[in-house]
């Protein structure tokens, strides 16, 4: 199944001409048209990044893989290898490290690589503001794609999650957690999305926060700790579920990004 996955991402894709400033990207296997680009757009293929990581953590580590956007955006999921214990002897609370692969055909984005884990007492994705390489840059130009792709496997090993170490020592009261919750906005809101309530980043903030805390009123369990480590799963459950879809990866790890900085600041951890 993985090797037909893989294969679903890793196809040919050429840059055809169409006149003096346009081109456009073609699935090198059927011919279809993916987008179209200008003349400076340089094709990374998707086989040039998520290859080495195929051959670096093996097949059966390529936790998932998934295009959207009519085939322009792809992301791929791999397990590293290595698990972190934040539980204790007698009850393990297992986090494995994931390394998040993005590429793109078309010129919103360029490719990234991400930090992230599988919580398996919730079976629950979590990601982390530790970025291990973006490539902000817009495929333009001469873009070195193997020593990109080589930093991040010689850098990954470096990350041991210190800040969710961090959190998993800080003590909260429920009380405390309901309050944090409640001036925790996961999307950012303009002063016009303020004024509707009903729609828009307002109502999905609110919808975090209403699942957050019915998740973090349950009683204490190894899944909902009285500290700042069980506050992050439990918002990032909720998080999860409000901002759903193949397509909004990215606002996932965003909100995630913002909930570490978010508590960093209020419990006075930097």
């Amino acid at each position: 199944m993985n090797q037909f996955a893989l294969d679903q991402i890793t196809f040919p894709v050429e840059k055809v001409k169409l006149s003096d400033k346009r081109y456009s990207l073609v699935n090198g296997r059927t011919g279809l048209p993916i987008s179209e680009v200008s003349n400076r757009y340089t094709v990374v293929q998707n086989s040039e990044i998520f290859m080495p990581f195929v051959e670096k953590f093996g097949m059966d580590n390529m936790k998932t893989s998934y295009s959207y956007g009519a085939g322009k955006h792809y992301v791929a999921k791999f397990f590293t290898g290595r698990e972190f214990d934040f539980g204790t002897p007698g009850q393990p609370d297992i986090i494995k490290e994931q390394i998040i692969v993005q590429n793109s055909y078309d010129k919103s984005k360029s490719f990234s690589f991400m930090f992230g884990a599988f919580r398996f007492v919730c079976s629950n994705g979590l990601y982390t503001g530790t970025a291990l390489v973006n490539f902000r840059k817009i495929h333009v130009g001469e873009i070195p794609v193997q020593e990109i792709v080589q930093s991040v496997m010689n850098s990954y090993e470096k990350n041991n999650f210190a800040t969710w170490e961090k959190f998993r020592k800080v003590p909260l009261s429920e009380d405390k957690e309901l309050a944090l919750l409640d001036k925790f906005e996961a999307l950012n809101v303009s002063d016009e999305a303020r004024l509707c309530n009903y729609s828009g980043p307002v109502a999905k903030n609110r919808y975090i926060r209403n699942t957050a805390s019915w998740k973090i009123r349950q009683k204490e369990t190894i899944n909902n700790q009285r500290n700042a480590w069980g506050f992050f799963n439990q918002v990032n459950y909720a998080i999860d579920r409000n901002i759903s879809g193949k397509s909004n990866l990215g606002r996932r790890i965003k909100a995630n990004q913002k909930l570490e900085e978010y508590l960093l600041k209020e419990l006075n951890l930097n």
